[in-house]
């Protein structure tokens, strides 16, 4: 499920914390997660399908350095 973390730059800012005057992006919560994406890969591949799985590098966010 790592892979299926938004992208940066479509990460919901409903979700953004502010601690000690900085805002940060909240990863530890279930809501990080493209859940309906993750959903119709597991669906497609059941089905026979290929897909194409989203890259997520922990290392290159900007957010969580």
């Amino acid at each position: 499920m790592d892979m299926y973390y938004y992208p940066h730059d479509q990460f919901p800012t409903h979700l953004d914390v502010s601690l000690e005057g900085r805002t940060y992006k909240n990863y530890d919560t279930p809501e990080a997660l493209e859940i309906d994406l993750l959903v119709e890969h597991l669906a497609q591949l059941q089905s026979g399908e290929s897909i194409q799985v989203p890259h997520y590098d922990f290392g290159n966010n900007p957010s969580g350095k």
